[in-house]
């Protein structure tokens, strides 16, 4: 699963992109920007997870574990939900937040919880770094109980690669639910008014195979923004737990 981070790719990313108002903070914490793939999630993009891809029922009174919580947008959506929500990450961008590397768990050797968590969580629900999405998938796989939901640009459905590594390995059991209106997400910020040239989806993996009409219905999440925004969802102070 070895990801491009030549720095031929590096270079060309960082031409399109304007300079990040935590670079100095990123290198003095030993951290690429690149790899971080600092572009929050709207609160109404995990609820439109819990509504149209699992259904709420599934996670009334389920642990949750969002191991890439950002600036907390994205739990903020996926607590409206969970039985339990418990947040980190690699980098603290709000103060309090947990810091834990979700790529410290070596696949295959999980046998208990991280202790910061009550126990093995029924789910892993994260907006991943992109170019390391495969390795948060198969951590996430080899933790969560019940399955893994990671948010993806629609790249994720590509190249060979991905086709062996996730595709044809979770055959079966993964259902790709494609944004039927854009979520917006810009690098290092969340706002109401924001657009995207970029499609995304979620990537949901269950550990035991659903029913194939259940996996096949998911296809799409339908036009749901309007429905699913709260107000208060873009405020700057957001509680991590």
């Amino acid at each position: 699963m070895a990801q491009n981070t030549s720095a031929a790719v590096m270079a060309r990313r960082t031409n399109k992109r304007p300079p990040h108002p935590l670079e100095a903070e990123f290198a003095a914490a030993g951290l690429d920007r690149y790899l971080l793939d600092d572009f929050p999630t709207p609160p109404w993009g995990g609820r439109a997870w819990c509504e149209h891809v699992v259904g709420p029922a599934a996670l009334k009174n389920a642990l949750v574990w969002e191991p890439t919580v950002n600036r907390g947008f994205l739990a903020r959506g996926l607590g409206d939900y969970c039985g339990e929500l418990v947040t980190s990450d690699i980098f603290g961008y709000v103060p309090d937040c947990r810091i834990f590397n979700f790529l410290d768990l070596v696949p295959g050797s999980m046998l208990a919880a991280p202790a910061f968590l009550p126990r093995r969580p029924e789910w892993v629900v994260t907006n991943p770094p992109f170019v390391r999405a495969e390795l948060f998938i198969e951590a996430a796989f080899d933790v969560a109980t019940v399955g893994i939901a990671m948010l993806c640009r629609m790249q994720i459905t590509e190249t060979v690669g991905r086709y062996k590594g996730i595709f044809e390995r979770y055959a079966g059991r993964w259902a790709w639910s494609q944004f039927a209106e854009r979520l917006p997400m810009w690098e290092a910020k969340c706002e109401r008014r924001m657009n995207s040239a970029s499609a995304y989806g979620w990537l949901t993996i269950w550990q035991q195979p659903p029913a194939a009409e259940f996996i096949l219905a998911r296809r799409h999440i339908p036009p749901t923004r309007a429905a699913l925004e709260r107000p208060g969802d873009y405020d700057a102070a957001v509680t991590v737990i």
